[in-house]
């Protein structure tokens, strides 16, 4: 009975926080002062001159519904709960019409998974690795030096974690590119090879390293992990 509480109290946060993350989505776009349709009518007018206004307001009226922009604000939130939230129809892209976006995160998304598993497994192993190794020589130097590097870089920002590696390891090293090269010939073996190599250098930026720090001052295996 303790278990099924605790589960829907897990699943009610977790969809609460998914509604309220969409709509700060569906919302803060709409309070720009610039109008989505009337910049891409704007655009087609500059490429291909003055349009009849019968069809101008046509191609409004169709572009409006196409994003999800006619009727009211309440209605537009209720198309986009529907079809967005619960269908995953997303419409077309404002940047890459008449491309859907959902055909845009298809094309991507391999490549962000990838990136977040390559960034999970280099923290999880190179976290256990030094947890072990300040666990087995907890009264070592070297062990307190490291504690001193894990204590050090916990307060620095992500960002400039990722910045001082990408200068050392493209820059200063050259082990890794900055942009990524991703090989789509020669089968399967040689572009996720491309992918991961091409993951290795963006991984700190995703996620900082595992450092695991020992509580026990008697068993170096009573350990508890600290994300950095």
């Amino acid at each position: 009975m303790k278990f099924k509480k605790f589960f829907l109290q897990r699943v009610l946060a977790w969809a609460l926080t998914i509604l309220i993350g969409v709509t700060f989505i569906f919302f803060i776009p709409r309070m720009f002062p610039s109008d989505p349709v009337e910049n891409m009518i704007a655009q087609i007018q500059s490429r291909s001159g003055n349009m009849d206004p019968a069809e101008m307001e046509a191609l409004r009226s169709s572009l409006r519904v196409q994003f999800g922009l006619d009727g009211s604000l309440l209605q537009q939130y209720g198309y986009f709960l529907w079809h967005g939230l619960l269908h995953f129809d997303f419409g077309p892209s404002l940047l890459s019409y008449p491309e859907p976006v959902g055909k845009i995160i298809g094309r991507y998304l391999p490549y962000t998974l990838i990136l977040c598993l390559t960034s999970t497994f280099i923290a999880w192993i190179v976290g256990n690795l030094i947890g072990l190794l300040a666990g087995f020589r907890k009264n070592k130097t070297s062990s307190k030096i490291l504690e001193a590097i894990a204590i050090f870089i916990y307060p620095i920002p992500y960002f400039l974690v990722a910045l001082i590696l990408q200068i050392v390891f493209a820059f200063i090293l050259k082990w890794f590119p900055l942009q990524a090269v991703i090989n789509t010939k020669g089968g399967f073996g040689p572009w996720i090879a491309s992918v991961v190599k091409a993951s290795i250098l963006r991984a700190p930026q995703q996620k900082k390293i595992m450092y695991v720090m020992p509580v026990s001052v008697d068993f170096p295996s009573s350990l508890s992990a600290k994300t950095m």
